[in-house]
């Protein structure tokens, strides 16, 4: 509140609090009545009034801002929760996903591609990471057996 802000930044409002005191001993000095005294005593309750009435203008602007400065914090506190949530959710949505390229008969290039991209993200899981990635190197090993197969059964088709 705005007493902490005054305790933490003492000495700022110290010395603004010192030239403001100069500045207006300086200018009470300029006024051709420079007695408490008579102000209030010679009926200027207007000089009085204007002061009253300014402060209490101040104060009900700065209640003002500080309610509205309150409500936006706490709007802020509820969006930065909703993002949470969201990102939370995208993070899973991509887990399974990856988890779901793993283990299907997908394309071994459209996992190779996911691969790339999902072990830059920090929000995945290494264990999903690393089952991708063993994921793709089963599926090389496979089709590699498969070619020599085909290759060995086409040699024993040639000699035929």
């Amino acid at each position: 509140m705005w007493f902490d802000t005054i305790v933490e930044n003492w000495a700022e409002f110290g010395v603004t609090g010192l030239l403001v005191f100069e500045f207006g001993k300086s200018v009470w000095k300029l006024l051709p009545t420079n007695s408490i005294k008579n102000i209030f005593s010679k009926g200027n309750d207007d000089i009085l009034g204007s002061v009253t009435h300014g402060v209490n203008e101040m104060l009900t602007s700065g209640e003002v801002i500080y309610k509205k400065a309150e409500d936006l914090i706490n709007e802020l506190s509820v969006e930065r929760t909703i993002n949470k949530t969201k990102d939370e959710k995208i993070a899973q949505l991509i887990e399974v996903n990856t988890l779901l390229i793993a283990i299907l008969p997908v394309n071994k290039a459209l996992k190779e591609n996911v691969y790339k991209v999902v072990k830059n993200i920090d929000s995945v899981n290494d264990i999903l990471v690393k089952t991708l990635e063993q994921s793709i190197e089963i599926q090389g090993d496979i089709e590699a057996k498969v070619v020599e197969e085909d290759n060995s059964v086409d040699t024993k088709l040639s000699e035929v």
